[in-house]
């Protein structure tokens, strides 16, 4: 393995290279819940792989390893070194950023896009800068969440709306946006009847900026007559 440039790099990285330090390391700085969880008989795997930006290469230093439950199912933990001159309010979005490329690597060596298949992610942060560490913990302490949006902001969840599962007059009041969701949503059924168009058409005004739009779309989407 060849050492990173920096010496606190160098030193970290020799620290976790050898399994039997990185088993012990990890085992004193997981939470107590989640060490309990872990089953000792498979120490951590480090895999291989940086994460790191460019821009930060030089100032930090980092290793993914693998765990096992002793329900059998594994658990990636992310051990990032950091040796900055302040506290860095960013840390929680820049760990996101991290394990989003994690796990679109992931994503890429296994193929398997579906929902339940990625390998949860824990990351630690170790620093041995000078003073306290005052920045956020989380990334939802970073976000200012009016009462009421709590359960899908913290759950970085999106809502989905079906355009095919949505009755045709129920997509919208204003015929524009009606027009245009009606248009995408009927694009799969191959022949669109008179009815239909008209109902995509329908309250349209002469001078909608929008009727071009649906027209092009028509003409090269839809199997209709001029």
């Amino acid at each position: 393995m060849s050492l990173p440039a920096m010496p606190h790099d160098a030193l970290f990285r020799a620290l976790v290279s050898n399994p039997k330090r990185a088993a012990a390391l990890l085992s004193d700085y997981l939470p107590p819940k989640i060490a309990s969880l872990v089953d000792r008989e498979h120490p951590p795997v480090q895999l291989e792989g940086s994460f790191i930006d460019e821009r930060a290469a030089r100032t930090q230093c980092d290793a993914l390893f693998e765990l096992r439950l002793r329900t059998g199912n594994p658990v990636r933990i992310y051990a990032l070194l950091e040796h900055k001159s302040r506290p860095d309010a960013a840390t929680p979005l820049q760990l996101t950023g991290y394990m989003l490329r994690i796990w679109r690597k992931e994503l890429e060596d296994t193929g398997a896009p579906g929902s339940g298949c990625l390998t949860p992610i824990l990351p630690i942060v170790f620093r041995h800068g000078p003073g306290k560490w005052t920045a956020p913990l989380s990334l939802a302490e970073m976000i200012a969440i009016p009462e009421g949006l709590e359960e899908m902001v913290l759950g970085f969840g999106y809502t989905l709306h079906e355009l095919g599962d949505i009755e045709p007059r129920e997509l919208s009041r204003e015929p524009d946006v009606l027009a245009g969701l009606l248009a995408l949503a009927l694009v799969h059924v191959g022949v669109l009847s008179r009815e239909r168009l008209d109902l995509i058409t329908a309250g349209l005004l002469d001078d909608s900026d929008l009727t071009p739009h649906l027209s092009r779309y028509a003409s090269d989407h839809y199997r209709i007559t001029p």
